[in-house]
């Protein structure tokens, strides 16, 4: 199934709810217009269809939920004006993901350092790292890099 017919059978049965329209209702909806009983019989124009007549009754999708600043995980220690050497090493450990994400054709988020973190010394954030335990994350992105071929300084 794809995506964009599930996301259409998704707003189909959020319109349903939202209109008030009885399991009954619906059906009739379904059998007067398309003469099938259920929308997973329909073919993806017709699923737009649907979606189009519950807009006609009234029915308005919801925008998106955008986050106002998003910054995929970006610690909030980078943002500090404090100039220290954790600032130094998160800066460095985000050139990293930068360099592996260009290699590998797309965006490496900072979860990926995080993990890393994680797995070598049970710390969940990167806020919450020492220095020490940041240089051995950054010595497993340089291992990483190595491996890989990829330039490092």
């Amino acid at each position: 199934m794809s995506t964009e017919r599930r996301s259409l059978l998704a707003k189909i049965h959020v319109a349903k709810k939202q209109l008030g329209l009885s399991d009954d209702d619906y059906r009739t909806v379904l059998m007067e217009q398309f003469g099938q009983n259920s929308a997973s019989y329909l073919t993806d124009g017709q699923l737009r269809k649907l979606v189009a007549h519950f807009r006609s009754l009234g029915w308005q999708d919801a925008p998106k939920a955008r986050a106002k600043n998003d910054t995929h995980g970006r610690p909030s220690t980078l943002d500090s004006k404090r100039c220290d050497s954790r600032k130094r090493m998160m800066k460095k450990i985000e050139a990293l993901l930068a360099e592996k994400g260009t290699d590998e054709n797309g965006y490496i988020p900072w979860g990926y350092a995080a993990s890393i973190l994680k797995r070598q010394c049970g710390v969940e954030r990167l806020e919450f790292a020492s220095p020490e335990q940041l240089s051995g994350v950054i010595a497993a992105l340089y291992r990483d890099a190595q491996r890989k071929g990829r330039e490092t300084e």
